[in-house]
């Protein structure tokens, strides 16, 4: 079962191609193509579909006040995801258990949520999969409970794991139609749309809805020398009237309502001007039609567009000026696309590895919020308040990471200066370590501590009245490079309080200790189990290699090999 809507083109677009491959790739496979949003409901149907649509219409600045707090607020984003399920779970498990699917794949975020959720509460135990044919606002996308992501770029793994956890994503080739890989002629494209060969050719498209400055890229577009401009208004008559009568009479301008000759109108442009992003600029990637974003409603379209300007996939113009000098400049994206079948990649899909029982989750969540009631209660600075609800509660931070693998997990507490001399060491060695800082190195020394496959990461300030609560604060300055998933912070020697341990879980935050702890001086701690976590406080007094040399050998001594905490977490049981 594919489960898609009709919100804009790409979403329906994306499924219809899907579907295709997956009847391609097998003979014995069925696919039923589903409307999520008939599934979900009239409530749920007007407000995704019907009040979304008038938003970016008449009032873009709320959809893109509401769209920018659902992002960077993650409660906001689970209360989103727990509204959804609330009113759209019963209807979504009512249409799955008419169909009794051996796979379901969502191809909108909505219901990827929904149907992640009912994952999680184990009304759905076949395996799940969701695209993700944005390349930008990947929060929205993914869910920790869907078993395989489908990503159309390798930058959005990262992205992805960080949402949905380690080995939830694969790359496949973009989910467009084939017809947009095969190689045109520019002249004969050109030619069945009788347009010259010796003029510029620039498509301007809002995609299904039509949102977005198409009036203002179009004038700009007719100011490059020599232009001819398509205007696409998708399945919007009223503005595909507007734009007619405004460009009435201009035999440069060509106004188009929604068209099934995509492949050949971007096999014959010299460049796409899109204000949504999507699908549209998939299709326009895998032509090699260059891209321009510009003049999209606020919300998710501008960060969309900065997204893929990230990437180096499109050009990104803010200001209409600016428009005519990108379109004179545009050429193809360099990045090279994944080949994977996206069809092979769902019938492989597996359930990847069962969760804690919902009775143990919910009581992490009771645990929770006791903890956090143990935190108002003693004012959360207090390491003695958190010790006394900590253990019974099992809110203490992790020292070890079960694995089966003869690794542990090595943390190296020292000086920003020394930390690259140390890492020098380790490598040396063959081995990794994840280097913790109060205050974060600078750029230069981070990268060169990543480039050794060492890892970044935070290490919490001692507990006080009048440091506990800048906790959350510290974590969110994190540099997004550095806030991968898992998220690791390092506990406090003198210890934790209840604020600390609660603030940094909030920010989604894994707070760690050592197992054993190499302080300057001291010696090498004796039989460690693989997976734990071993901390050298080597502090600022000194470089420490002595400390670590003893520690490394002692370690290789046993078969143990000391690795970075992302890299004990990838392999943990």
């Amino acid at each position: 079962m594919i489960l898609t809507a009709e919100v804009g083109e790409g979403h329906v677009a994306a499924a219809r191609v899907l579907a295709d491959e997956l009847r391609t790739a097998a003979d014995d496979v069925d696919v039923f193509v589903v409307d999520a949003l008939a599934a979900f409901g009239g409530v749920l149907r007007f407000l995704l579909r019907d009040a979304y649509r008038v938003q970016l219409r008449q009032t873009p600045w709320v959809f893109g006040a509401l769209f920018s707090a659902f992002l960077h607020v993650r409660p906001l984003r689970a209360g989103g995801r727990l509204a959804l399920a609330f009113l759209g779970a019963r209807g979504l498990e009512r249409t799955l258990n008419r169909y009794r699917p051996d796979i379901v794949v969502s191809t909108y975020p909505a219901a990827t949520s929904v149907l992640g959720t009912l994952r999680r509460r184990r009304r759905v135990t076949v395996p799940t999969c969701a695209t993700v044919t944005d390349l930008g606002g990947i929060a929205f996308w993914s869910h920790p409970y869907i078993d395989l992501h489908l990503v159309m770029h390798p930058a959005l793994v990262r992205l992805v794991e960080r949402e949905a956890g380690p080995g939830s994503v694969v790359v496949v080739r973009p989910l467009v139609a084939p017809a947009f890989f095969e190689q045109r002629s520019r002249s004969a494209a050109r030619s069945g749309l009788n347009v010259s060969p010796d003029r510029r050719l620039v498509v301007v498209s809002g995609g299904g809805w039509a949102v977005g400055d198409l009036h203002g890229a179009t004038r700009e577009a007719l100011a490059v020398p020599n232009a001819t401009v398509i205007c696409l208004a998708g399945r919007d008559e009223t503005t595909r009237e507007r734009l007619t009568k405004t460009f009435a009479g201009n035999e440069q301008v060509v106004v188009l309502g929604f068209t099934d000759r995509m492949p050949e109108l971007l096999a014959a442009a010299d460049v796409l001007v899109h204000t949504t992003g999507g699908v549209t600029c998939l299709e326009a990637f895998a032509a090699g039609c260059p891209v321009v974003a510009y003049g999209a409603p606020a919300g998710h379209g501008p960060a969309l567009a900065r997204a893929m300007a990230s990437l180096g996939v499109v050009s990104h113009v803010r200001k209409r000026a600016a428009l005519g000098a990108a379109l004179a400049a545009a050429a193809p994206a360099a990045a090279t696309w994944a080949s994977a079948s996206a069809a092979r990649a769902v019938l492989s899909a597996r359930i990847r590895a069962e969760r804690a029982p919902i009775w143990r989750r919910r009581l992490r969540m009771g645990a929770f919020a006791a903890g956090l009631a143990a935190a108002l209660l003693f004012a959360g600075a207090s390491e003695t308040a958190f010790a006394l609800v900590a253990s019974d509660l099992d809110l203490a931070p992790v020292s070890r990471l079960p694995t089966a693998l003869p690794r542990v997990g090595l943390v190296i507490e020292t000086s920003q200066l020394g930390a690259p001399a140390l890492s020098e060491l380790v490598a040396a060695r063959g081995d990794s370590a994840s280097f913790a800082f109060i205050r974060l190195p600078p750029a230069q020394i981070a990268r060169e501590l990543t480039d050794r496959h060492d890892g970044v990461i935070v290490a919490l300030r001692p507990a006080g009245i009048d440091d506990w609560v800048g906790t959350a604060d510290h974590l969110l300055d994190t540099p997004v490079s550095l806030r991968v998933h898992p998220f690791f912070v390092l506990a406090p020697a003198s210890g934790l309080s209840a604020g600390q341990y609660m603030l940094a879980r909030l920010v989604g935050a894994k707070v760690v200790k050592g197992r054993d702890v190499l302080v300057s001086g001291s010696s090498v701690p004796r039989a460690i189990p693989r997976g734990s976590i071993v901390v050298a406080a080597l502090g600022a007094s000194g470089p420490g290699r002595e400390e670590i040399e003893r520690l490394l050998a002692s370690l290789a001594r046993n078969g143990l090999q000391a690795v970075s905490l992302a890299t004990l977490a990838s392999t943990s049981t």
